[in-house]
């Protein structure tokens, strides 16, 4: 799960970082229209890895996983009458 949360990362923020980067070297690659659609990537990210998240969580979304018989907790009834002669 955590290389895919690097992974995901990696494509939201390193188009327009490298662009940024080369700008700041004024390394003219792409027109500003391009950075200004890159930067479209940062806030995916955030809605990326809820989702990462939640389709590698067994509590949340147990899909595959074989169910478990949960046992419940009962009581045993004790005998507790007393007789005396």
């Amino acid at each position: 799960m955590t290389l895919i949360i690097c992974f995901a990362f990696l494509i939201c923020w390193l188009p327009a970082t490298v662009f940024h980067i080369l700008d700041v070297y004024q390394i003219n690659v792409l027109d500003v229209r391009y950075y200004i659609e890159l930067q479209r990537l940062y806030p995916l990210n955030s809605a990326c890895n809820p989702l990462i998240f939640l389709f590698f969580s067994r509590d949340i979304l147990p899909c595959g996983s074989p169910k478990t018989s949960d046992t419940t907790r009962g009581y045993e009834s004790v005998d507790t009458t007393n007789t005396t002669t």
